[in-house]
């Protein structure tokens, strides 16, 4: 068994600090495959910080033999810290881990209880950002991160089971830097979840107002534009286009817009079989305010007909947001699910838009 210990030359910012702090442990495996009985783990990768000083181990397994040896090497280190980091980790790291643990008789208790998985707080956030594909490397490029390293794990399997045989420097130093960079770009990827964490903290909104212009087609739209101010520092700014909803973040800062309806929407009104339909009118009555009006002139009322016309500007509602029991939803038809408020001013206040954008982002996720 080889131990490597270094140095990561590195300078984290506060955001990777609040989410890796001394009591955190990061970790990642490179194994011989994806079978936790058939396969044996050969390098773990470690990293913990001690003030702004990030230390990476890297336990080496010279062959499958030596697979127990690097394995009560890292419980033995992880049993100083009280969390976990890792990318992936709950579906393959941390299994792969207890699997061996069981095999050998380790005490797996050993292991820290809290887990911090990337991998699983990305994916919440996949939609957010407009990611392809949550793998950390996907990521990496996401945040603009460099790699020397140019493998994947499955690629260095042959050069692990080539290196056994040949002990051959350069093939150690492939896999070294491979577990390496897994581990360094794990801290250095931790500023995404800043987008995670922006999402359960409502904003601040400092300024809005409504905004005239005129379309392609010459026709004059209304749109509400506004600013606010994000309670992280995004370390990547980000577009967010969605119809009607168009948002810029950068840093700690948002400006968007929202694009105001305008043309006749439909309130629909329940129990739609207590009213009559009236034709010539486009209108309905309660059938008990109707009973002197003409039969030929009256009809029973439906869903797609028992509703309230209202003509004006109206602003598209995010899902989940609260709204007090005296305000009318509209809709294009009765089975429309996009819900519509009439804009007012007395309504829409920043308290309002800090709601509204607190709902529209957490749909996202």
């Amino acid at each position: 068994m080889q131990i490597f210990s270094k140095n990561y030359d590195y300078n984290p910012t506060s955001v990777e600090f609040q989410f890796f702090d001394e009591n955190s442990l990061l970790f990642d495996i490179e194994t011989t495959g994806l079978s936790k009985k058939n396969h044996q783990i050969y390098l773990i990768g470690c990293a913990h910080r001690s003030a702004e000083k990030i230390t990476i181990h890297q336990f080496f397994a010279e062959s499958p033999a030596e697979e127990a040896d690097i394995i009560l090497e890292f419980l033995q280190l992880a049993g100083k810290y009280k969390k976990l980091i890792t990318f992936n980790g709950k579906r393959f790291d941390i299994p792969f881990v207890l699997e061996k643990c069981s095999y050998y008789h380790f005490d797996s208790h050993l292991l820290p209880p809290d887990h911090l998985d990337i991998y699983l707080e990305c994916k919440k956030i996949k939609a957010l950002l407009g990611l392809n594909s949550c793998k950390q490397t996907s990521v990496e490029a996401f945040l603009g991160i460099q790699r020397k390293d140019l493998y994947d794990g499955g690629q260095l399997i042959q050069v692990y089971k080539d290196y056994v045989i040949s002990k051959s420097s350069e093939a150690l130093d492939l896999l070294l830097l491979h577990n390496y960079e897994d581990v360094a770009k794990m801290v250095e990827i931790l500023p995404i979840l800043s987008y995670h964490e922006m999402l359960h903290i409502p904003l601040e909104v400092t300024s809005f107002e409504i905004k005239e212009y005129t379309d392609l087609s010459g026709v004059a739209q209304q749109e509400l534009s506004f600013h606010a101010k994000i309670p992280v520092t995004l370390p990547v700014a980000i577009h967010i286009h969605r119809p009607y909803v168009h948002l810029f973040l950068k840093e700690d800062n948002l400006h968007g817009t929202i694009l105001l309806y305008q043309g006749t929407l439909n309130h629909y009104l329940p129990n739609y079989k207590e009213y009559v339909y009236l034709p010539k009118e486009d209108m309905v009555v309660l059938k008990s305010m109707a009973s002197c009006i003409p039969t030929c002139e009256k009809e029973k009322a439906t869903a797609e007909n028992c509703c309230i016309h209202k003509d004006g500007f109206f602003i598209p509602l995010p899902d989940h947001i609260q709204l007090s029991d005296d305000i009318y939803l509209f809709y294009d038809s009765p089975k429309s699910g996009s819900p519509f408020m009439l804009y007012d001013t007395e309504t829409v206040d920043a308290s309002f838009l800090e709601q509204y954008l607190f709902c529209f982002l957490q749909n996202l996720s």
